[in-house]
């Protein structure tokens, strides 16, 4: 079951900007795992589901809706599915997965409709590894050794990029020009004692776009 609860907002300018109700959803869906996304996009809260179709639900209609997912490729099976990147960026929903070890993998943008996702850039991370060799190894238990913590789309679209997490280091990486280049390395860091630090791993769900606010957060 699917409960969605709207509540007054606690902040005193939102207060007023609000119409300052409580209301809650019940929505009979079992076959719908959201326990992963919550992107907000498209006047709407964006959830993702692994097997079959997710959910959106849209907040001024108050409405719940299906969100497809990318197809799945012909001799794969939908468990085999990572996800390595979900987010939005300057009004755009994206999508990166892939199937089995890799360098190379389509970013997804989902249509305003929510006819489906459409391939908006291709990636070969090949020419990373020729400066960063550890990103064409494949640890245990995961498909690749490097992660997409963010997705950033630019006012101009060739100054739309990745960044990537690999060994340590930050990897700012051009969607349209396929160049690359390191803009933090955490690799050589130490306890304090001279001891390296084994680093650690930051994925998508652990990073959050930088706001400017005129409040306190």
């Amino acid at each position: 079951m699917l409960h969605i609860s709207l509540v007054p907002p606690t902040n005193p300018i939102m207060k007023m900007l609000s119409k300052g109700f409580w209301r809650s959803f019940h929505h009979e869906r079992p076959q719908h795992d959201i326990s992963r996304g919550g992107v907000y996009w498209n006047g709407a809260i964006n959830w993702l589901n692994n097997n079959g179709d997710s959910l959106y639900f849209n907040i001024n209609q108050e409405r719940l809706g299906t969100m497809p997912m990318v197809p799945v490729p012909e001799g794969k099976q939908w468990y085999d599915r990572q996800i390595m990147y979900y987010g939005e960026s300057r009004d755009h929903l994206h999508i990166v997965e892939i199937y089995s070890p890799t360098t190379q993998f389509n970013v997804y943008e989902m249509q305003r409709d929510y006819s489906g996702w459409v391939v908006k850039y291709t990636v070969d991370l090949a020419s990373v590894g020729a400066i960063i060799p550890e990103i064409l190894q494949i640890p245990e238990n995961w498909y690749c050794s490097y992660n997409i913590v963010s997705l950033v789309r630019g006012k101009r679209d060739e100054e739309s990029y990745l960044v990537l997490h690999v060994a340590g280091k930050f990897i700012c990486y051009n969607l349209v020009q396929k160049t690359f280049k390191a803009i933090f390395d955490g690799s050589k860091q130490s306890d304090g004692g001279g001891v390296a630090e084994t680093p650690l791993r930051y994925y998508w769900f652990n990073t959050y776009q930088y706001m400017e606010s005129f409040s306190s957060v």
